[in-house]
């Protein structure tokens, strides 16, 4: 079964949400007409007990084109962060982060956070993490800059900074991410040219919690990484030369390594798979043309759930960290978020 959550007007519907607590957020970066750059960026928060609202954060023609956006805090005391490139497209040049509050006014002052490479093929990254007080920004470019990213407060001020490896090759990089962890964010990233996955958490403080380079094998394609109560979960679909069936696997952040937890074998009656949650019974969506149902994995097994499908809109599932399902559906001109109630979390 589910719940209605909270739903947008189609006049603020958002491409992109995430969850903070409390609520949602959304921001994203506009443009109008081709070349014209970024005409304006585009925020909005929402909480559970169903109020929106439209911050007035500054414009770009005031602060300049934003190279990532991101809600902190929580949905009632929220922050909002834009990290922009100190002389605009430049190359090499510095990450220039500050927080603003919900009325336009600036909680920060500009901070220089991170160099980066600044062009059109640069890799760009951002994630916040799941207690709403710290958010990650990340750089890199094929053949110039090894990805690396820096973690910030709240308040846009940072804490500290992690190279996500070395190289000494060609650098070729793919699968470049960044995801908010409890307190902190961890990045990861594959050297193409060694196969490796490399990855680094930082703590709340800023300090290197989690470093590992992993060997890849070529038969996996870039992994999806999750959060939950239950731990951090790097999930990969089988890398196909053609379209088809795809099975899961999926491993389990662990001290040092990573341990693999599942393999969902390619079905015809599942064209995909995605991982929401670990435990004893982890919890799986299976996605198809009709739409979203569940099951639990349990002895190699796949145990069907009651309810669904649900139908999916442009955001088919909005990541939680608290164990949660919460899902977008647009219906008469609205974008509802409903919780699925069977998404608990196994014990």
């Amino acid at each position: 079964m589910s719940r209605l959550v909270t739903e947008v007007t189609d006049s603020l519907l958002p491409a992109i949400l995430g969850r903070i607590p409390g609520g949602f957020g959304t921001c994203e970066a506009e443009s109008f007409g081709s070349g014209s750059g970024v005409s304006r960026n585009v925020w909005l928060l929402g909480t559970d007990e169903n109020a929106w609202m439209a911050p007035s954060i500054p414009s770009p023609s005031d602060v300049g084109p934003p190279i990532s956006l991101a809600v902190a805090g929580s949905a009632a005391d929220p922050l909002f962060i834009l990290s922009r490139a100190r002389d605009g497209l430049g190359y090499e040049t510095t990450l220039v982060a500050q927080a603003f509050l919900a009325s336009g006014e600036p909680a920060s002052e500009p901070e220089e956070v991170l160099d980066i490479f600044h062009r059109a093929t640069s890799r760009n990254a951002v994630a916040v993490s799941a207690d709403g007080e710290r958010v990650a920004v990340g750089n890199g470019h094929p053949g110039t800059t090894v990805p690396h990213f820096a973690l910030l407060d709240k308040k846009a001020h940072k804490l500290g900074e992690a190279q996500l490896y070395e190289h000494e090759d060609s650098l070729v990089f793919d699968c470049f991410t960044l995801t908010g962890t409890e307190h902190g964010a961890l990045g990861s990233v594959v050297d193409v040219n060694s196969s490796t996955l490399h990855i680094v958490e930082l703590d709340a403080t800023g300090e290197a919690r989690a470093v590992i380079d992993w060997p890849m094998p070529d038969t996996l394609s870039c992994p999806a990484v999750s959060v939950d109560p239950t731990g951090i979960y790097f999930s990969f679909h089988d890398k196909l030369p053609d379209a088809g069936p795809r099975g899961l696997t999926v491993y389990r952040l662990a001290p040092g390594a990573l341990s693999q937890v599942a393999r969902l074998p390619p079905s015809d009656a599942v064209p995909v798979y995605s991982w929401v949650a670990g435990g004893a019974s982890p919890l799986v969506e299976l996605r198809s043309s009709s739409g979203s149902t569940f099951a639990r994995w349990k002895d190699d097994t796949l145990i069907p759930l009651t309810g669904g499908p649900f139908p999916a809109a442009r955001t088919p599932r909005i990541p939680s960290t608290e164990g949660r399902i919460f899902l977008t559906q647009e219906e008469a001109g609205q974008l509802q978020i409903r919780e699925i109630v069977c998404g608990a979390v196994a014990p």
